[in-house]
């Protein structure tokens, strides 16, 4: 099941197997794996040896160049990838249980795109009534890298898991290590301190019970009166939404809500590890009061915006959704050939990439002798035009066989692969 459900073509991590390999090989090597895994998790076994991981920087932005605008996806190896997928299946059907309605990211049965919709009720809700309210966008520094391991595990321990799932967590946080690829050249090998690997199976489930912490301590100052929300109905405030790193705060901002805010955030951030980027961090009026949303600003320390915003890739207004802005919801929701920002990142450095790959003759047969740029990245047609335009074969090849001519494409040897593209 946790092998079937690996994307056959994920690319690999050190050990170089993918799940397409062990499909392929099963049958083969199936008692040899389960007995391995079995003395992993059940025996002591060295999970040292198992758990590395090559660093991959995949660029967010286009023309990317400060350290903060890639993200660091990590390619376990294929046998780790295994067992993280397995413990992830056997996590996935409790996490609706473990966290709180207002968390809406990789739980079965809830779509990519309620906390996006609830959002836009809200705000809805509020100018219909005309609740004098804040919304408040925060921004999460690095959120998967910065994870207090400690804290995790301490949150594993309340929330009911067993000491062994306890272990087994804390061995696959503590004894991993991780190389940074380089122009396809793994740095030095160097452990971690804290953080989740993103790419890992398992990560996001840990994750979303780290951000639930924030969720429970927002309900329980809302309770006591600290800090005010939004009444959702039924006499019931809402504070917050999260998908997630993006964490959404809706208050009234009356009495001491704001400092109270900032002081919970600040708690949160020194328990969990998770730190919020006041620079990227908004403050949005919802009845558009520049004023007030400025002072709310520079109480909190961060930028005052006006809507329309951007909230999961999607515009969030405080008007009516536009039938285009619907349009971009159930693309969201459920077209499957969409690009991820992460295969945008990939696409954006499509022309470094290409400018690092290293030309290979071979035999010769498909490379153009005068129109390939076979030789320091050059075209011989455009060195020797003279030459070029001497030649009985323009479309000779470099392999030996067009090359008895001296060299100059005289005797046939066209390459195939350019002729198909003419005669198209």
């Amino acid at each position: 099941m946790a092998i079937k459900s690996l994307g056959k073509d994920k690319a690999p991590g050190p050990d170089g197997l993918t799940a397409e390999f062990f499909l392929a090989t099963w049958n083969i090597i199936d008692k040899d794996f389960v007995a391995f895994l079995e003395n992993l998790l059940f025996e002591g076994g060295d999970w040292a040896r198992l758990n590395k991981a090559f660093i991959i920087l995949i660029p967010k932005v286009e023309g990317a160049e400060d350290i903060a605008q890639f993200r660091p996806i990590s390619l376990t190896s294929g046998a780790l990838r295994v067992l993280s997928k397995t413990l992830a299946l056997r996590l996935k059907p409790h996490m609706p249980s473990l966290v709180g309605d207002t968390q809406c990211a990789f739980l079965k049965g809830i779509s990519t795109q309620y906390s996006f919709m609830a959002a836009n009720e809200l705000i809805h809700l509020c100018k219909r009534s005309d609740t004098d309210a804040l919304l408040i966008k925060l921004d999460m520094t690095q959120a998967f890298d910065s994870i207090g391991w400690n804290f995790l595990l301490e949150i594993l321990r309340k929330r009911g898991f067993s000491s062994l799932w306890v272990h087994w967590i804390k061995c696959l946080l503590c004894s991993g290590e991780s190389a940074i690829m380089i122009n396809g050249i793994p740095s030095k090998w160097f452990r971690h301190k804290k953080g989740l690997r993103q790419g890992d199976p398992l990560s996001p489930y840990l994750f979303l019970l780290v951000a639930d912490i924030f969720s429970r301590m927002m309900r329980k100052v809302n309770s006591e009166g600290l800090i005010s929300g939004i009444d959702s109905g039924g006499n019931k405030e809402l504070t917050n939404l999260e998908f997630a790193d993006d964490f959404i705060i809706f208050t009234r901002g009356i009495g001491e809500d704001l400092r109270n805010i900032k002081l919970l955030l600040r708690a949160f951030g020194f328990l969990s590890g998770l730190q919020v980027n006041l620079k990227k961090t908004m403050v949005i009026h919802i009845l558009n009061d520049t004023t007030k949303a400025q002072r709310a600003a520079n109480l909190l320390g961060c930028k005052a915006k006006n809507f329309p915003i951007k909230y999961l890739g999607l515009p969030l207004r405080n008007g009516r959704l536009t039938r285009d802005d619907w349009r971009k919801c159930w693309i969201a929701d459920h077209s499957t050939g969409t690009w991820s920002a992460i295969w945008k990142g990939i696409y954006g450095a499509k022309q470094m990439f290409t400018m690092s790959l290293e030309n290979k003759v071979g035999n010769g047969d498909n490379t153009l002798l005068w129109l390939d740029r076979w030789w320091l990245n050059h075209r011989l047609a455009d060195l020797f035009p003279t030459l070029y335009h001497l030649s009985h074969h323009k479309l000779g090849s470099v392999s030996w066989s067009s090359l008895m001519g001296l060299g100059l494409g005289l005797v046939p040897g066209p390459s195939s692969m350019y002729i198909s593209i003419l005669m198209k």
